[in-house]
């Protein structure tokens, strides 16, 4: 996308990822890490780095639906990597940096 200095939002649905990376409850696609983080990045510098102005990571199984500790230990990874893939540090919801997703 262009740069047309319109503010973006984004949403990322983890279900994207393959099993290596995401835990989910349903079907998901067989994208690594690398490549979701490769397209998120080139969107980001396409923009010239600014205009991305939040962004909600989601799709994670939950312990609710059966998820283990270890399926919340890889989400909680990956969407630490797809939030600085966008360029998100600060902003992360405590929940997400400490424990969980």
């Amino acid at each position: 996308w262009p740069d047309d200095g319109l503010p973006l939002y984004l949403s990322v649905d983890i279900d994207v990822l393959s099993w290596e990376y995401a835990r989910t409850g349903w079907d998901q696609g067989d994208m690594s890490l690398e490549e979701l983080a490769t397209i998120l990045s080139g969107l980001r510098s396409r923009r010239g780095g600014h205009g991305i102005i939040g962004a909600d990571i989601c799709g994670g199984i939950t312990p609710e639906s059966g998820g283990s500790g270890a399926d919340m230990e890889i989400n909680r990874r990956t969407v630490l990597a797809v939030a600085s893939a966008l360029g998100i540090q600060d902003g992360i919801a405590p929940e997400i940096s400490r424990k969980n997703c």
